[in-house]
């Protein structure tokens, strides 16, 4: 697990993404139960991730949604979990538009704070968490520039969403390394003249070359 200022946060192999909560709806029902409801996920829109694009496909999150237990959790630290799948207070539905989530916080005064924080809007942003199974590519030229955007196609696993104050990858350390994960299959059709190669395979061959440079050196002094 990955630690930050003492929280425990998301597996180092998973990405994060997030939307505002302008379509969320925290309300109490009959019982007086604390529900948490919206898209958590939408369906081919354009998100800005690093400067390029991102699309996630309809469909995409079918089979992920099988998985027999997910959570709702606070601020991506999964020792505070907030709902959960596998005891029926977490739903996740897929529709046309993306994947809707209905939480019903636990009733605790850590999930009525929770709760307070979110009615109120002091905390409108909300994160999924997501290992990706297929995804690639496409390049656009536009006006001379060069334009890419990564297509989601289906989803290995999503275990978590989480409401959050600021998504995870605005920390530094995270930022990186989620961008990693999502540039490491990108093409670059211009590196070494290989069209469609991706980002790890020119790596590879850069270090290739280079400790074969250094071999011919070494072969060259060697008396």
């Amino acid at each position: 697990m990955e630690k930050n200022e003492g929280k425990v946060l998301i597996p180092a192999d998973i990405e994060v993404r997030h939307i505002p909560m302008e379509q969320m709806k925290a309300q109490t029902d009959d019982d007086g139960r604390m529900i948490v409801e919206g898209y958590a996920i939408v369906y081919n829109r354009e998100a800005d991730i690093w400067g390029d694009k991102e699309i996630i496909l309809s469909g995409a999150a079918a089979e992920a949604l099988q998985a027999e237990d997910q959570y709702y959790l606070w601020q991506h630290d999964v020792t505070l979990p907030l709902s959960r799948k596998k005891i029926g207070t977490l739903t996740a539905r897929e529709d046309k538009e993306g994947v809707f989530i209905r939480a019903e916080l636990i009733n605790t005064q850590f999930g009525r704070d929770c709760y307070e924080n979110i009615a109120s809007g002091l905390v409108d942003k909300q994160s999924f968490a997501f290992r990706v199974k297929d995804a690639h590519w496409e390049q656009e030229t536009v006006d001379g520039e060069e334009k890419w955007t990564r297509i989601i196609e289906k989803f290995k696993t999503i275990p978590e969403f989480s409401a959050v104050t600021f998504p995870a990858y605005e920390d530094t350390t995270l930022q990186a390394r989620m961008k990693e994960l999502a540039y490491r299959n990108k093409p670059m059709p211009e590196a070494s003249g290989k069209a469609g190669t991706a980002v790890l395979e020119v790596m590879r061959d850069a270090r290739a070359n280079i400790e074969q440079r250094r071999e011919n050196i070494k072969q060259e002094t060697d008396p």
